[in-house]
């Protein structure tokens, strides 16, 4: 193998390691959010075997997955992400779910913009092999990014709104 050939391989360790070890973000109550720099986004399945995207974020106290079904319309907020760009994902309110017997419908919003670049992250995310300012990774055929219809569970909820420069550089 060539070096160049094993670089490539100790970097994809090195963003696996990262991501693996991340903890997750919770938002029990309403008002609950987390702020932090964007390291990247992946498609994984759920414990119940639904799609879901993970956004890996940090802050200074530490790194974090959160992560939202596949087919949620808050995906489309992080249209155009790039590495290290600062968010906010809040818990804003809830509402009664259309259907009984289900909880509440969480609605979520995400305050960014992206100029709004954490450039103190810049020696963290090359030691693993990410590149600040670098765009998110593609998910093809997701609903969220594509204009597909989202499914009739999160359909009635309402979509984050971008808010602009509202969010102080960490």
């Amino acid at each position: 193998m060539s070096k160049s050939i094993n670089e490539q391989l100790e970097r994809l360790e090195k963003k696996a390691e990262l991501v693996s070890g991340a903890s997750w973000a919770k938002f029990p109550n309403i008002g609950d959010s987390i702020q932090g720099a964007l390291i990247t986004r992946r498609l994984a399945m759920s414990p119940t075997q639904q799609e879901q995207i993970i956004y890996v974020i940090k802050n200074e106290d530490g790194i974090f997955n959160v992560a939202f079904k596949s087919n949620y319309p808050i995906h489309k907020e992080f249209a155009g992400a790039v590495t290290g760009q600062v968010v906010k994902i809040k818990y804003s309110s809830s509402k009664p779910h259309q259907k009984k017997g289900f909880n509440n419908i969480k609605i979520y919003t995400v305050t960014t913009s992206p100029d709004l670049i954490d450039e103190s992250i810049k020696g963290f995310l090359e030691e693993n092999g990410y590149e600040l300012g670098a765009a998110m990774p593609e998910l093809v055929g997701i609903p969220a990014f594509e204009d597909a219809p989202a499914a009739e569970e999160e359909a009635s909820t309402e979509q984050a709104k971008p808010l602009g420069n509202s969010i102080p550089k960490v």
